[in-house]
């Protein structure tokens, strides 16, 4: 969810930084955490900040950092609900024309802010996505409106079987980063000005087929993994096994 300039996480404190392939992210990337932003000029940094702390001016709050930074993107990950109030995403929403706003804690009395509240505060020009799933919206037009829901369950169970299947040596950065990239090419055009950012949750086992597959053949191209004998298609191979309840 970077953007062209920052982007500003409340509390966003990712872990691996230091992989190759997130170094370039971290460039655009700023944190806000309860003693405000991460930047250099802070001491005692702890170490899991340090990775955000860019050589920039010191702002004590969310609003000031927006303001300051100009970010395309919002990610809360602070579990303190209402933090992204109507001053903060209004805020967010003047800078860009579609702001990304991406509510992640979980659950939904935690959520820094609601569907409804992003909508209404950015005209319904919000791109959305959150931890915790709300009801769509139907606009004065009568078009209905859907929230997107970041759930791990579109990447996590892919990554984790194509591991299996290429009995791969180690799980890397890069392939979180390679699903992400082919889940994000999933979605039409039609379903994203609905505000659908991730395909149909109910299709999600034809989902993770593809994602599986591609993992998969990553993993053996990168000599990580195996590849079982005899195949040559990944998709077919992956549906082939996958798990029903016919099996049981």
């Amino acid at each position: 969810v970077w953007g062209s300039k920052h982007c500003v996480g409340q509390q966003t404190l990712c872990g691996a930084a230091n992989t190759v392939c997130l170094v370039p992210a971290l460039t655009h990337a700023a944190a806000v955490c309860t003693q405000g932003l991460v930047c250099k000029s802070r001491t005692n940094l702890q170490h899991h900040k340090e990775p955000f702390a860019h050589d920039v001016e010191f702002c004590p709050d969310l609003k000031t950092a927006i303001e300051q930074l100009k970010p395309t993107a919002l990610v809360g990950v602070s579990t303190i609900a209402k933090a992204f109030n109507e001053e903060i995403l209004k805020a967010l929403y003047k800078l860009n024309e579609r702001p990304i706003i991406f509510p992640l804690s979980n659950p939904t009395s935690k959520s820094e802010c609601t569907y409804q509240e992003a909508f209404k505060w950015t005209e319904g020009k919000v791109l959305f996505a959150s931890g915790s799933p709300f009801d769509p919206i139907t606009d004065n037009e009568g078009i209905v409106h859907y929230p997107a829901q970041a759930n791990n369950a579109y990447i996590f169970p892919a990554v984790g079987y194509a591991a299996v299947l290429a009995r791969s040596k180690e799980i890397t950065d890069e392939m979180f980063v390679l699903s992400a990239e082919v889940l994000s090419q999933m979605t039409d055009m039609q379903e994203l000005e609905q505000g659908r950012l991730f395909p149909p949750f109910q299709n999600i086992r034809a989902i993770s087929k593809v994602l599986t597959a591609r993992v998969a053949e990553h993993m053996v191209e990168t000599g990580l993994g195996t590849p079982p004998e005899g195949v040559k298609d990944w998709e077919n191979f992956v549906a082939a096994n996958m798990w029903t309840a016919s099996k049981l």
